[in-house]
């Protein structure tokens, strides 16, 4: 088990607990007993457990999320001998990429055979598409291509750059070596990079229950000019967590303390684990947020209280008044000067006539 799988181990128990909890199939006693043994195991990994957890009556729920969403913050931040590994890879990737022009005009100056120039036209391909098993094949056709090779160059009277060969062999070797335990499909560069992690990027949470809402805000927010990849919304198939993809690994990947989050809250979202997770690991970043409120939200739900984050900051109540409205052009100028996107009067008012009109139901 790896130290990951340990710390996500102890997440699921907690969830688990927290929902028997939830169905009344466990006391509050209990669920604060979980939550000290988790402290206890990560008393020297995650130190600041023991700083936000109150242990309170009726703080059980509250101190289980925030629980929740530390560890998973932790779960994703643990790899760093593997961070170090692929940071180690992408240098080797970069380098390969600058050398790749040579060592392809070294060897097509000596031959012309097809399988040689078929595995380097490949090895090119795969590097600008970051395609680690293909980069992987191709360096070990290469490099046994020149181990076959390399002492018939040399013999060769007409060979004039044996010390090129020299150098490219050496160069195949060190490459084939820092792919060979490479893992993964593809690399990311410029060509099949999403977003960069320390660029700024918006998180709508919400609950699927109040898609109609989110949706309303996802075209607001995407005609702004926010990109697909700077907005993660799980609802929408363009800004979705992809399919088959580890929930941690892309979460390290995209979220960051420059993430600005929308909490999207109705009484269902309080209700919601997941959600409640969402709400922890914002406050563990110390990301930027704001509040929208569906209008059937109960201010006065306690859970409402007990969240991790500083629920007197208020946002737009999305009843289509004149205070959301006022609210949404707020969120209008944050979020433009967030990524830097130009004021257009005309398509800011048309975006908010639009997003006033569906959250209100009219055709």
């Amino acid at each position: 088990m790896t130290k990951r799988q340990f710390i996500e181990s102890y997440v699921l128990k907690l969830q688990n607990c927290l929902e028997e909890f939830r169905e009344g199939a466990l006391v509050e006693d209990t669920l604060f007993d979980v939550i000290q043994e988790v402290k206890g195991v990560f008393v020297r990994e995650v130190p600041e457990i023991d700083s936000v957890i109150w242990l309170r009556h009726g703080t059980a729920e509250r101190d289980a999320n925030t629980v929740i969403g530390i560890l998973q913050l932790h779960a994703i931040d643990t790899s760093e001998e593997s961070n170090a590994q692929e940071d180690e890879l992408e240098k080797n990737f970069r380098e390969l990429k600058l050398e790749y022009e040579g060592i392809k005009n070294t060897i097509n100056g000596y031959t012309r055979d097809a399988n040689i120039t078929n595995y380097l036209a490949q090895l090119g391909d795969g590097i600008a598409s970051g395609d680690i098993p293909k980069i992987k094949y191709c360096l070990g056709a290469i490099l046994n291509w020149y181990q076959k090779n390399i002492s018939k160059i040399h013999s060769n009277q007409y060979v004039f750059n044996g010390n090129s060969h020299d150098e490219n062999f050496e160069k195949i070797k060190r490459f084939q070596k820092a792919f060979e335990n490479a893992t993964g499909d593809y690399l990311m560069n410029e060509n099949n990079r999403e977003a960069n992690k320390s660029d700024p990027i918006i998180f709508l949470s919400h609950k699927s229950d109040d898609k109609k809402y989110a949706d309303a805000l996802e075209k607001f927010i995407t005609g702004l000019g926010v990109k697909n990849n700077q907005l993660i919304y799980t609802s929408h198939p363009l800004h979705k967590i992809p399919l088959g993809s580890n929930i941690y690994d892309y979460l390290r990947s995209r979220i960051n303390s420059n993430t600005f989050m929308i909490f999207l809250w109705s009484d269902k979202y309080l209700e919601s684990p997941a959600c409640m997770n969402e709400l922890g690991a914002a406050w563990v970043i110390q990301s930027d947020y704001t509040n929208i409120y569906v209008p059937s939200f109960s201010f006065g739900n306690p859970k409402y209280r007990e969240c991790a984050v500083d629920t007197s900051k208020m946002g737009a109540v999305l009843n289509g008044d004149d205070h959301c409205k006022a609210s949404m052009i707020e969120l209008k100028n944050k979020i433009q000067s967030i990524f830097k996107l130009e004021n257009d009067e005309r398509t800011s008012q048309y975006l908010l006539d639009n997003f006033i009109k569906e959250i209100q139901g009219e055709d």
